[in-house]
């Protein structure tokens, strides 16, 4: 049997090692190779733009002292209203005006039938004169009794029968000339006049009806809407406020109606405010009169009043895209905070005022509120402010009412 020498086999076992090592080191510098080729072609290659920040409008509040208002709903009505009855009965001759126009007072309105009653003035007056004449002989009875009884041709006795004769025909003519007077006043009574000036609405009667002396149904309805009235149900909180104003200045508070299609505001001045509360409603009654040359307030229309109570001190007003609220129902705001990041901000509102929420906590002066831009907003991002004045994003009035 044959074996190498040891001699040789340590010569293979050298040449192997300085092989593997050689390998290893080759490969090491691949990876060397690959990685520096890998990090040159990520340099050469154009860096990605970062996203711009989002751009939003501003407002810089500051505080500022409102009037206290309080609103309130109302039901006109006419501040003067005639219902068109007859006082005699007969039947309807004519109807003189236009329905729907306007009527002056004592203006005959309806001609009732007269014939009878001309009949029965005419006998009234017919009856006076006989009353009179009848006073008159009695009269010339006395006189010429009180000059014979002084030749005793006639007894005491015939001249006091001649003197309450007298007493008797004088009573006769006021008896006469009262029934006279009620003729005349229900002759005249067939020509139904207007009590009031004002406009006239239709006529529920035609010429040739039959109507009857103080009956239920209305011939028609005379309203003067120079001026009306408005009974305004306000909080019994209000009213107390209202009242108290009065006792300190002498002057009731300022009563404006608000209108839905402008900004127009009606002033109107306190009448009356009722002195009992509806205690199912914790209500009270307050009358407010309006001037009403126009005729847009008509009796029956639901109107939208506004009461100035005081004033409210140190309050902020933002537009109404700038309030948003939370799950819970909490009103917030998102502020422009430090480094320009969005911040939200939880805030107390006390309703609208001219169309702006009216804030009492939770900002302060030269805090900046993100009034645009909010849809996509997320607490903390850093936004391009552009201020903007409040006047500018303020929205226009809204006003509901008559």
């Amino acid at each position: 049997m044959f074996y190498a020498p040891n001699s040789l086999l340590k010569n293979k076992i050298k040449v192997l090692a300085l092989l593997t090592f050689a390998a290893f080191l080759a490969t090491g510098q691949g990876v060397a190779l690959a990685a520096d080729a890998s990090q040159k072609e990520a340099a050469a290659k154009p860096a990605m733009p970062q996203k711009p920040a989002p751009k939003v409008s501003a407002i810089q509040v500051a505080p500022q002292n409102i009037p206290e208002l309080a609103e309130a709903m109302g039901r006109v009505v006419a501040k003067d209203l005639a219902e068109i009855r007859p006082q005699v009965t007969g039947i309807v001759l004519s109807k003189n005006f236009v329905e729907g126009a306007r009527v002056e007072k004592d203006q005959v309105l309806y001609q009732i039938d007269d014939e009878s009653y001309r009949a029965a003035y005419e006998s009234a007056l017919a009856s006076v004169s006989a009353a009179k004449s009848t006073l008159e002989n009695a009269k010339l009875t006395v006189k010429r009794n009180q000059r014979i009884v002084k030749i005793n041709a006639i007894s005491e006795q015939d001249v006091d029968n001649s003197i309450a004769a007298q007493n008797t025909a004088e009573a006769q003519v006021l008896v006469a000339q009262a029934a006279l007077k009620n003729a005349e006043i229900n002759l005249e009574r067939t020509q139904i006049r207007s009590p009031i000036s004002g406009v006239i609405g239709r006529s529920f009667v035609m010429p040739g009806a039959l109507v009857t002396a103080n009956q239920a149904g209305a011939l028609a309805l005379v309203q003067d809407l120079n001026q009306v009235y408005v009974d305004f149900s306000v909080p019994s909180s209000v009213a107390l406020k209202l009242q108290s104003t009065f006792q300190t200045t002498q002057q009731w508070a300022p009563v404006n109606l608000k209108s839905k299609t402008s900004d127009a505001k009606v002033a109107g001045q306190i009448i009356l405010i009722e002195q009992a509360v509806n205690a199912a409603k914790d209500t009270v009654v307050v009358r407010v009169a309006f001037d009403n040359a126009s005729a847009q307030l008509l009796p029956g229309l639901f109107v939208r009043g506004e009461f100035q109570l005081g004033e409210r001190e140190q309050v902020i007003l933002l537009p109404p895209q700038a309030l948003s609220r939370d799950n819970v129902g909490q009103a917030k705001v998102m502020l422009v905070g430090a480094d320009d990041k969005a911040m939200p901000q939880p805030v107390t509102e006390a309703g609208l005022f001219e169309g702006q929420w009216v804030i009492t906590q939770g900002l302060k002066e030269g805090d900046l509120v993100i009034t645009k831009g909010l849809q996509t907003l997320r607490p903390g991002t850093v936004v391009q402010v552009e201020i903007e004045s409040a006047a500018a994003v303020a929205k226009p009035k809204n006003e509901v009412g008559a």
